[in-house]
């Protein structure tokens, strides 16, 4: 497990528990949001509750608040070939 404080980044090798996350995610400037098994996903929410900068992984992700967010401004985006 890479530790955020001596490496700057987190990488852990399970899925945090809520408190866990919720820890991790606030002390974050950024969160990765990988394409999942749908299209929609609650990671993306889950992330921007928390005050990160979303770096979304997909190719088909379904943005949630469309007509509210302007997504392209305060995401960061990937392709799944990159």
């Amino acid at each position: 497990k890479a530790s955020l404080q001596e490496y700057g980044f987190l990488v852990a090798e399970k899925a945090f528990e809520e408190p866990e996350f919720r820890r991790a995610a606030r002390r974050s400037v950024f969160c990765l949001v990988p394409d999942g098994h749908w299209p929609s996903t609650q990671r993306l929410p889950a992330v921007v509750s928390k005050g990160c900068v979303p770096v979304v992984v997909s190719n088909r992700l379904e943005l949630p608040w469309s007509d509210l967010v302007a997504w392209e401004q305060a995401s960061i985006w990937l392709s799944e070939s990159e």
